[in-house]
Parts: structure tokens; sequence; C-alpha cells
């Protein structure tokens, strides 16, 4: 230890390190009220992202027909050349055109950079699906693995349900 360190440790300013290497885990244990990760929490958490998310998609395809100002100004005030391919009143009838739109159309109707910019979105959202499912696919057992080396692996939470595999102590 350095003298700076030596003197901080002294006067309990910093705490001791622990040679085993597990204070650090041992104070975000304590932290975190040393809770893990169950399965009822993880899928309460799934339903929940999926419930607001098909909520939402239903709120605009409600709103999306009454309000054409918002989602399609340029299907009321651009000319024919540069407006949009027409889009339905129906609740779902904007996935239609959406799908069917060529990319050279789009070019001429919404200018270039806006086609760039969807396909940069769509690139992004393409290599998000194919690493995550990647990551998924090597984190999950390399998880599970280290759990059971380390001791560290729970079946059960506590409170009658399974926990999912976690690193940290129980």
């Amino acid at each position: 230890m350095d003298i700076v360190t030596d003197w901080l440790v002294k006067r309990n300013i910093i705490p001791r390190q622990d040679s085993s290497g597990n204070a650090f885990l041992d104070a975000l244990q304590k932290q975190a009220g040393a809770q893990p990760l169950g399965a009822k929490a993880a899928i309460s958490s799934l339903v929940l992202v999926l419930v607001v998310g098909t909520g939402l998609t239903i709120l605009f395809c409600i709103v999306r027909p009454h309000n054409s100002v918002v989602y399609a100004p340029r299907a009321k005030y651009a000319d024919s050349k540069h407006a949009p391919p027409p889009v339905q009143k129906g609740l779902f009838a904007w996935l239609k055109p959406l799908f069917r739109t060529k990319e050279p159309e789009m070019v001429e109707r919404v200018g270039l950079d806006a086609v760039v910019f969807l396909r940069v979105s769509r690139m992004m959202a393409w290599m998000f699906m194919a690493l995550s499912v990647l990551g998924v696919g090597i984190l999950i057992p390399v998880n599970v693995i280290a759990a059971k080396q380390t001791g560290y692996f729970s079946s059960n939470s506590g409170d009658g349900t399974h926990a999912w595999p976690t690193l940290s102590r129980s």
C-alpha cells in the first residue's frame, strides 16, 4: 500500500481491501438488499412492456386517422409529386403502404435524406435483434455455468418461486 492509502485506511475513510475480492460485491448487496431477481419479477417486467407497447400502438392506430395534420402533414400540404402514398382511414391501414412502398418511389416523394434515415434505422433494428439473440445465447449459459461453479446458484428465491440464476450471492 502506498502512504496515502495507508493513511486513509487507518482513519477509516476508506475500507481496508478484502483479500478475497468480495468487498465490492458485499457492498453492492447491502445497497440493493441482496434479493436475487426472481422469475416473477422478470415475467411481470416483460408483461408490463408488452402491455404498454400494445397500448401505445392501439392508441396511435385510433388517433392517427383523426389527426392528419400531425401524422401526415405532407399528404395534406404537398403537391402530387412529393406527396407520400395515400393511406386509408382504417385502424391498421398505415401498415399496407409502409411495407409496399419501394425505395425509388420514396426517394422521389420524401427525399433521399428521409430514405437514408429509414434505411439506417432498419439496419440498426436488424443489428440489435441479431446481437440480442447472439448475446442472450451466450450470456445465459455462461451465467448459469458460472453461478453453478461459484456456488451462487439458487433455484429457490426463498418465497417458493424459482429464481433466475444470478452471480449475486443469496
